[in-house]
């Protein structure tokens, strides 16, 4: 019987050089990056019902992005996105990108799904729409899902998305460079501002470290169950970790911190659960 081979060489994941050069544009942001934790339990005591009356979980992804939409349509001010040098676009609608986790010729895979108008849709009404792009017939080349993202023809290009690995990398650095200062083609593309939550699938404390290509991004961390002063007393509440990217080029401190301070109140306050 021949000895087993020492390791295991496999190819490099499909998106590799997409997450990679993602992660180098997003370093040229200047984000400030804040640390938040915000009392959950109402939100969550209102899912676990919606589950028990449904029979169906809801996207909790979905009504963060509820959460977040109705925060940029009260902060105006963060729903923005870079014009050339000199120059932004603020935005009426707000689009929030979101991670969807697909299977895709037998591997699971996080495919953006942006969300328009969040603004003015309930949790409800975003869960399904997810739930939908979960369900969706794709092929092994789309890089994204959902019909508001798969009009643009990166989309649906098998061609482009075979070639983009290839390109030589400063071809693909200057591409991330132009779309970092087309607020238009960025909103189409990427949606106003961003969510990732991976974070949630874990149940160690603690807030995820990373970088957006948004004026405002969160990544959420997993929920805790921990003391939690609630008026005068202590009691066990259920917390989320969540961190919020602001790039401080275009928001300017008082702002963001009016915008946090909006968010985590929506957040403790349930919003748009009550809606279906």
């Amino acid at each position: 019987m021949p000895p087993k081979e020492p390791h295991v060489v496999h190819r490099l994941p499909w998106n590799s050089a997409t997450t990679g050069d993602i992660m180098t544009a997003g370093r040229n942001r200047h984000h400030v990056q804040g640390l938040v934790e915000v009392d959950v339990t109402a939100a969550r005591e209102r899912l676990r019902a919606w589950r028990d009356r449904t029979g169906e979980a809801l996207s909790t992804t979905g009504w963060l992005a509820c959460c977040l939409g109705q925060a940029l349509a009260e902060h105006p001010l963060l729903n923005v996105h870079r014009l050339g040098t000199r120059r932004m676009v603020q935005f009426r609608d707000v689009d929030v990108m979101v991670i969807v986790e697909r299977e895709v010729d037998g591997e699971r895979r996080g495919l953006p799904l942006v969300i328009r108008q969040a603004d003015r849709k309930t949790a409800g009404q975003i869960h399904r729409e997810i739930r939908a792009a979960q369900h969706e017939t794709i092929g092994g080349t789309h890089m994204v899902v959902g019909d508001g993202t798969r009009r643009h023809w990166m989309a649906r290009a098998s061609w482009a998305t075979r070639l983009y690995p290839r390109l030589p990398r400063w071809l693909r650095d200057l591409m991330w460079r132009r779309l970092a200062r087309d607020a238009h083609t960025a909103k189409r593309i990427l949606g106003t501002a961003g969510i990732t939550a991976v974070g949630m699938f874990g149940r160690v404390p603690g807030w995820p470290l990373t970088v957006g290509m948004h004026t405002v991004d969160l990544a959420v961390g997993s929920i805790v169950r921990k003391p939690w002063v609630v008026g005068d007393r202590i009691a066990p509440r259920e917390i989320l970790a969540l961190s919020v990217l602001v790039d401080h080029d275009l928001v300017d401190g008082a702002p963001a911190a009016r915008f946090v301070a909006r968010l985590a109140e929506l957040l403790e306050q349930a919003h748009g659960l009550d809606a279906g």
